[in-house]
């Protein structure tokens, strides 16, 4: 899917929608009208109390994170356009709140999600780690049945995003430093021993691949929050497919009118914000995308 198409319409793409197939495969005995109306209350027709708190829970954190990625663009807007504008606030700290907040929700949903998989197919949770494998293992063996080139889904995704969550809020914690640079906000993330744990890529660098043997490697924030917004809805969809293919549901074995129903739930009202500014950092990193797939 297109990055732009994230939001359309000055709706937000719920990155849950396929949800509603899972959800038909329980229900694909009742009426018609029954299901229809499951999904428009927003029902969860599944007993299981946890599966319903779990999407309400994962579309909150979801939320919150958009809210977080739609401030800071807020916040470079206002910088960039009014200059002389003096804002009342410690504004490079205000940057490090929200981005280990940031790094908090998106963690916080990659693990929400692998419960789907502890529910549905009645896993014992007890060793994370080895569920970790587990899932890791059948994750790449079904990516790579689809498309060889992201057979690392999981690990490119989820294991950075997770390391320095953990190392923000566990012991020998990494820091983040935040500055701002010709009116851009930019960041590092580094451990005790000044180590950078993210490295700049061409996508969210603030200095050229030429410039940066002789710079320090700073990651311009709103670049690098928009990448991983469509990295995060990349992830969802592609782990919905996964738990689908699992169940082994096929989509295309549904009714017409059935998956006319759940298509039409592809996209939510986002009425807390203005998602101009998001929609024009899709389509700037889109664009960015394309000029680096040219230069390959």
């Amino acid at each position: 899917m297109a990055i732009c198409d994230y939001v359309k319409d000055d709706n937000l793409q719920n990155p849950l929608y396929k949800f509603h197939y899972i959800m038909y495969e329980k229900d694909k005995d009742i009426s018609k009208e029954q299901f229809f109306k499951n999904l428009i209350d927003n029902q969860i027709t599944d007993d299981s109390i946890e599966t319903e708190w779990l999407i309400k829970n994962i579309q909150a954190h979801f939320y919150k994170l958009v809210n977080t990625i739609l401030n800071l663009l807020e916040f470079q807007n206002v910088k960039e356009n009014n200059k002389n504008i003096e804002l009342n606030i410690d504004m490079e700290m205000t940057i490090v709140n929200l981005l280990e907040y940031f790094y908090i929700k998106k963690s916080t949903i990659i693990d929400l999600l692998d419960i789907f998989y502890i529910n549905f197919f009645k896993i014992d949770k007890t060793n994370k780690k080895k569920l970790n494998e587990l899932i890791k293992k059948e994750m790449n063996e079904f990516l790579t049945s689809r498309e060889k080139e992201y057979s690392e889904l999981r690990d490119l995704y989820k294991d950075e995003i997770i390391e320095v969550r953990n190392r923000i809020i566990h012991d020998k914690g990494y820091s983040i430093k935040s500055y701002i640079k010709n009116n851009k906000f930019i960041f590092q993330v580094y451990n005790m021993h000044l180590d950078e744990q993210i490295y700049p890529n061409p996508i969210y660098s603030y200095y050229s691949q030429n410039e940066l043997p002789n710079r320090p490697p700073l990651i311009k924030v709103n670049d690098y929050l928009v990448f991983n917004l469509c990295a995060l809805y990349n992830y969802m969809d592609v782990y919905l497919d996964f738990l689908l293919a699992k169940k082994g549901f096929d989509i295309n074995s549904i009714d017409g009118i059935y998956k006319t129903i759940i298509n039409s739930s592809k996209y939510i009202m986002y009425t807390k914000s203005n998602l101009s500014l998001l929609q024009k950092k899709f389509k700037e990193l889109e664009d960015k995308i394309e000029m680096i797939r040219q230069d390959i």
